[in-house]
């Protein structure tokens, strides 16, 4: 889950990152950007990158990859690569729409909901009736009672 509280430590991340990346990727990205993640980030936060890791080892945040998923979207694909990406997304949104028209949530739950009720209405039908159990005694003081009466 993406939390914004991480956003300052992601930055750190980003830019402890592109200070070990290849100068000319970094120059493609533009200087505002990289104002932002200088000025934003925690810079008590320690990040260090394990050199003997492939990137993919590497411990990051979640915010830190959306932050470099953004840089690379943005300004290291070529047009064809966020075609790709474009393409891929699109297929996922067209996904979600089909599964939700197969699978409608108000009606999933409609039959359990109906059972509920039904079972509710046979109760209202054969309602109780409450038997108060009286003690010796108050059998005895009733009779007398019904005796002077």
């Amino acid at each position: 889950m993406i939390k914004v509280e991480n956003y300052p430590n992601a930055y750190k991340e980003v830019y402890v990152i592109l200070e070990n990346m290849n100068k000319n990727d970094v120059k493609k990205i533009p200087k505002s950007f990289l104002d932002i993640i200088k000025t934003e980030m925690n810079k008590k936060y320690e990040f260090k990158i394990d050199k003997n890791k492939d990137f993919k080892n590497q411990k990051i945040l979640r915010e830190t990859k959306v932050i470099l998923s953004y840089i690379s979207f943005n300004y290291w694909m070529t047009e064809e690569q966020k075609s790709k990406i474009k393409e891929i997304f699109i297929q996922d949104y067209i996904d979600e729409e089909n599964k939700k028209d197969k699978y409608i949530p108000e009606e999933l739950f409609k039959n359990k909901r109906l059972k509920i009720e039904e079972k509710n209405a046979e109760k209202d039908k054969n309602e109780i009736i409450k038997y108060e159990k009286i003690g010796f005694f108050q059998k005895i003081l009733k009779r007398i009672k019904n005796i002077f009466k």
